[in-house]
């Protein structure tokens, strides 16, 4: 999302831009006990206040049974937007059957109703504990479903239920400033703690200890508090700063089914993330052309007589190969004729890179770039974000990398232009890019024997 976004500006604190965490904030002595961060927490309490996320649900008529469906709703359907999308037509249809009784009849086989809600897993119980009776036992064999509710306790349960729509809003919108202004680990500590916080009081509601969280923790500190969001998420999954001028603690004061609710949110984090990434496509990342990706690169897999092969310098001369598949193995023979040279075509930078050779005659490929650390080969891609600049991502080709931990140390690498909802697209290119370049390797370790 845009820095400027109106849910972005609503939940990241006055003054707390969203980029990297700043290493001064948590540059302290090992002795001395974390500072909390300054952020204007009246501000923040009056900015969820107005989003009507504060007050616990159950004080509008909302019982533990009618919440706890509400977060098997969230738990049982994968991301948030279906989940979202059924709170908000369930209190659309409880404010119009409080206005009108004749809408407190809902037919099963309508399409909006089947789309929004029953087709959702868990849909059907959670507009049967909302009030809306099946004609049979077996909500998912219902026909209709009757309001059985009075006018007002339906208009006060759309109320309850527009609250609760806007909690999940306000979670929802805080993971995503998460995930947006932090780099990838950054953000996933970040969401662990609140959510190991959130689950451990959802096991224990009674115990008060566990609905108390000290300013002067460490790990909230450093880790929540300290990254970018990180406050208002913590805000809006329930824990408010007492007193909140200058925070002595963080305080939960939602009744047990509301965490739970609270806590289902937080663990569909991966999947909002996921489908925001999903959303904004191919966001420029590397080798992607104007009009759409390039077709996908092929192993070579059928090795010509050495001797046909061209020279390398003929090769790159000749410009991209057929279809400019990004990342597309290519072999040649060296200048002096006693290898053979694999190159790939970077369709970011226009240009063929070595990739290593293999000496005539031998089976030992000699890969020509390794990790940073040297650890193993690597296999290096050239990316470009889009604005013309160029990058380098190195992927791990000797067996203790793999896709992820590539696309995450590029993500880190980059993080004033890419973050966590970045991981799963840079890792299928990787993917893409290394497969057909080892089963290149391969079928150029046969042919050298069959050829010798």
């Amino acid at each position: 999302l845009a820095a400027t976004s109106p849910a972005r500006a609503r939940l990241l604190p006055p003054g707390h831009a969203p980029s990297r965490p700043s290493l001064a904030r948590s540059a302290q002595p090992t002795d001395a006990p974390p500072s909390v961060p300054t952020f204007s927490w009246v501000h923040l309490q009056q900015d969820l206040e107005r989003a009507c996320v504060c007050l616990p649900l159950l004080a509008s008529n909302m019982c533990d049974a009618e919440l706890a469906a509400l977060a098997s709703l969230v738990e049982r359907n994968e991301g948030i937007d279906p989940a979202l999308g059924a709170l908000r037509t369930a209190a659309l249809l409880l404010k119009n059957a409080a206005a009108d009784k004749s809408k407190g009849v809902l037919r099963a086989d309508n399409k909006a109703l089947r789309s929004k809600i029953l087709g959702l897993d868990g849909g059907a119980a959670a507009l049967h504990a909302l009030g809306f009776r099946a004609d049979v036992e077996d909500p998912e064999q219902a026909t209709t479903f009757s309001l059985a509710a009075s006018s007002s306790t339906a208009a006060a349960l759309a109320e309850a239920v527009g609250k609760a729509v806007a909690r999940v809003v306000a979670l929802k919108d805080a993971i995503v400033a998460v995930g947006d202004s932090n780099a990838p680990q950054a953000a996933q500590d970040a969401l662990r703690l609140a959510a190991t916080y959130v689950t451990n009081l959802a096991s224990d509601a009674a115990n008060e200890r566990k609905r108390r969280i000290g300013a002067a923790n460490k790990a909230l500190a450093s880790r929540l508090l300290g990254a970018s969001g990180g406050a208002a998420l913590l805000f809006a999954a329930g824990f408010a700063p007492e007193p909140a001028e200058a925070p002595e603690a963080f305080v939960c004061a939602l009744p047990a089914a509301e965490v739970g609710l609270v806590a289902a949110v937080l663990g569909r984090a991966d999947g909002i993330w996921a489908a925001l990434a999903a959303a904004r496509g191919g966001g420029g990342v590397a080798g992607e052309e104007a009009a759409g990706e390039p077709s996908p690169s092929e192993a070579v897999t059928s090795v010509p007589r050495f001797a046909t092969l061209p020279l390398v310098d003929a090769l790159c001369a000749g410009g991209a190969p057929p279809g400019g598949a990004d990342m597309q193995p290519k072999l040649a023979k060296a200048r002096d004729g006693q290898a053979v040279v694999l190159l790939c075509w970077q369709s970011a930078s226009k240009r063929w890179s070595r990739v290593g050779q293999m000496p005539i005659p031998s089976t030992s490929f000699a890969w020509a770039q390794t990790l940073p650390d040297g650890s193993e080969p690597a296999l290096s891609i050239d990316v470009d974000l889009g604005d013309g600049k160029l990058l380098e991502l190195r992927a791990g080709v000797g067996g203790g990398d793999n896709e992820y931990l590539a696309a995450k140390r590029f993500i880190d690498a980059n993080w004033e232009s890419l973050n966590n909802n970045h991981l799963e697209e840079i890792a299928r290119k990787v993917r893409a890019a290394v497969g057909p370049v080892l089963a290149t390797v391969e079928a150029l370790r046969d042919a050298m024997e069959a050829q010798n």
